[in-house]
């Protein structure tokens, strides 16, 4: 099989197409015929050295959507030629085939196909389990910081769902209208709008992180709580917990979530409605972006210019030599 190696700790250079030996499944493992892999700053992270990962040479990719077609010895007969999402703690999902535990399996519905799969995957499931954290309820005042990427999409649209008044912060016109169109009432430009006002929000859903994170502390009123499930900016500062002390008796709150922390039965569980609601057209798994598995590096300059505006997959297909 043909499959992508993070050659050295670096830049999207360091993405190298090599040839590997098809997997074979060991005992209680399937293996996956990949139609669509997921691209994430995860992804960017492990590349850089700054996840998981301990030394390079090892294939990157935490979400992965096919058809089994190899099963090891313990595994139920039917899983054979059923497609499925995968969510590979280890890696692994850029390539053409990929072993995995059956236990670490999520059925896909018939009229979900792989690509879509992928569009509502981590995404949706960090955004959904975030705001399950926030308890949001209706008509609360939630700011979605980094709306425009894939955490952020979902948790505008799930946030709209529950009937919350959601502000999508944005970068530009074209993005913001589109946010509009996934439920977010109101749009705050970062970058020209003035600055949001103390105390105006009941939840900040953050995939963002980094030294402005206290600032987004700032925007909670009494009895706010703050979710922080992404860090495409880095952590917070060693000091920002001083933001929520120094408003202590207004009760503030602040989490950290990371989808490790969820036994795969839980992210099935809060999948089922996830995929009911796409195939109701009542949610959308906005695809940004097809490339094919060779062209990992130009995916992940793709993703990190900042343009995207949803999933970016990657998809094995022959090589153009």
């Amino acid at each position: 099989m043909q499959a992508i190696i993070v050659e050295t700790f670096g830049g999207p250079d360091q993405l190298k197409w090599v040839r590997f030996d098809d997997p074979e499944p060991a005992a209680d493992e399937v293996v996956i015929a990949v139609s669509a892999a997921g691209v994430g700053y995860v992804d960017v992270m492990a590349r850089e050295g700054r996840y998981v990962f301990p030394n390079p040479g090892f294939i990157p990719g935490l979400e992965v959507a096919g058809k089994i077609v190899a099963l090891g010895k313990g595994v139920d007969e039917d899983w054979l030629g059923r497609q499925v999402l995968a969510l590979p703690q280890r890696g692994g999902g850029y390539a053409e085939r990929v072993a995995l535990k059956a236990r670490d399996l999520i059925p896909l519905p018939p009229d979900i196909p792989p690509e879509d799969a992928i569009g509502i995957g981590v995404n949706a499931l960090v955004a959904a389990f975030s705001l399950d954290r926030a308890h949001v309820s209706a008509d609360e005042r939630v700011l979605i910081r980094g709306a425009g990427g894939g955490i952020g999409l979902w948790a505008t649209q799930l946030g709209a769902r529950l009937n919350a008044d959601v502000t999508a912060t944005t970068s530009t016109r074209e993005r913001g209208e589109r946010l509009r169109n996934l439920g977010a009432r109101s749009l705050w430009n970062h970058r020209t709008d003035p600055p949001l006002s103390s105390g105006s929000f009941d939840v900040v859903i953050d995939a963002i992180g980094g030294p402005q994170t206290p600032s987004y502390v700032d925007l909670l009123r009494a009895n706010g709580r703050y979710v922080l499930c992404g860090g495409i900016e880095g952590a917070p500062p060693a000091d920002f917990g001083q933001a929520l002390l120094g408003r202590f008796h207004q009760s503030l709150s602040f989490a950290v979530f990371s989808l490790n922390s969820m036994a795969p039965q839980q992210s099935r569980a809060r999948l089922a409605p996830l995929f009911d609601a796409v195939q109701s057209g009542d949610l959308s798994a906005v695809i940004d972006r097809r490339f094919p598995l060779h062209e990992a590096e130009a995916a992940h300059l793709r993703l990190q210019s900042g343009e995207a505006f949803g999933k970016i997959l990657l998809e094995p297909r022959p090589a153009e030599r």
